[in-house]
């Protein structure tokens, strides 16, 4: 997952400078990518918040 991120933040750059030297079809398929991209992240970070969520909570040793 972090390296999605990582590569998510070239992309992002990618558009930004396609966007400033007015490639407008490259900053499209950036775009089509980095949608790629977040939609990959969006799936990680819901697998692993479940998983959180279905883990045992720890035991703090306060039953007594």
């Amino acid at each position: 997952m972090l390296e999605d991120a990582h590569k998510g933040q070239e992309v992002m750059s990618a558009v930004a400078r396609a966007v400033k030297d007015e490639r407008w079809a490259d900053a499209q398929k950036s775009l089509q990518e980095l949608q790629s991209i977040t939609e990959r992240l969006m799936r990680g970070l819901g697998d692993k918040q479940r998983d959180t969520m279905r883990a045992p909570k720890p035991d703090r040793g306060d039953r007594g």
